[in-house]
């Protein structure tokens, strides 16, 4: 009976321990506030980021307060 409730903690232990690793994901996001040199915000700005590796583009218009939000980006994994 012992042996059945310690191969059960073992497993609970296990699976509690490997649920973080499901969290992840390959993608990302960036987010940030458009401004000039002197601190003010530009709205309308276009925004772009480029994966260099696949030459993919995502863009975005920065909002009347100078935000931009690019969301689910995919990551680039190299070995």
């Amino acid at each position: 009976m012992q042996s059945v409730v310690r191969s059960l903690l073992t497993l609970s232990l296990v699976i509690v321990a490997a649920l973080p690793g499901f969290g992840q994901t390959d993608r990302g996001t960036v987010t940030g506030t458009v401004s000039d040199t002197t601190k003010a915000v530009i709205p309308g700005a276009t925004i772009t980021a480029s994966n260099t590796q696949t030459t993919a583009k995502y863009e975005t218009v920065s909002t009347e307060t100078g935000n931009f939000t690019l969301t689910q980006l995919p990551g680039v994994y190299t070995n």
